[in-house]
């Protein structure tokens, strides 16, 4: 009916909270009437529909305020290249002092790897000195590749559904840059911010 996509999906979100809270009042008064404690199912019922309702309407506007980007847009180009026999401390170090948090990890001069830092948690602080940048590496050739062209809606899917924090993307067979749930966050809220033209 409102020929709009993203108005259409804000109003179904409104309307299935409206019944979401509409059957947690039910069970609540249904149990309080005698019920028992059964009731409480109704009202269980109604709070994961206006948790799915929140989250339809929240990947909505995600999806939306990326529409019309590409891969190419939002890509990250300043990467920093490290050797893969580097410790772990001066990395962190690095990472931690700001800039960029995109890091390749290189080794004998082939692109071998992304630094996954959510990895460093499984490794004793008082061993980052001495353990190698390669044991937090996620091999490249274990991580979904993205295309230049490809929609940006697209990619935050990807990230998504791989649980990958970044992805490399790929041309000719080259690395043209790295795409970030930090960077698409970033996008995400900045455009969401703007006033609507038109």
């Amino acid at each position: 009916i409102t020929k709009n996509e993203d108005r259409s999906t804000a109003i179904a979100a409104r309307v299935g909270q409206g019944v979401g809270v509409l059957f947690i009042i039910w069970g609540i008064f249904r149990m309080l009437a005698g019920g028992g404690l059964g009731e409480l199912w109704i009202a269980f019922i109604g709070w994961f529909l206006i948790q799915a309702a929140g989250s339809t309407h929240a990947h909505s506007r995600m999806l939306a305020a990326l529409r019309g980007l590409t891969v190419r847009d939002v890509m990250s180009r300043d990467c920093i290249t490290v050797d893969a026999n580097v410790n772990l401390q001066s990395v962190a170090e690095t990472a931690a002092r700001g800039g960029p948090q995109c890091f390749l990890v290189e080794n004998q001069g082939k692109l071998d790897g992304m630094v996954d830092f959510r990895a460093l948690r499984r490794i004793a602080r008082d061993q980052w000195p001495v353990t190698p940048l390669r044991a937090i590496m996620r091999p490249l050739s274990r991580i979904r590749s993205l295309r230049p062209d490809m929609p940006a809606t697209e990619a935050l899917d990807v990230l998504g559904r791989e649980d990958l924090i970044e992805a490399p993307v790929v041309e000719g067979g080259f690395l043209q840059g790295v795409v970030s749930r930090g960077k698409l966050v970033e996008i995400i809220r900045n455009r969401a911010a703007l006033p609507e033209i038109g």
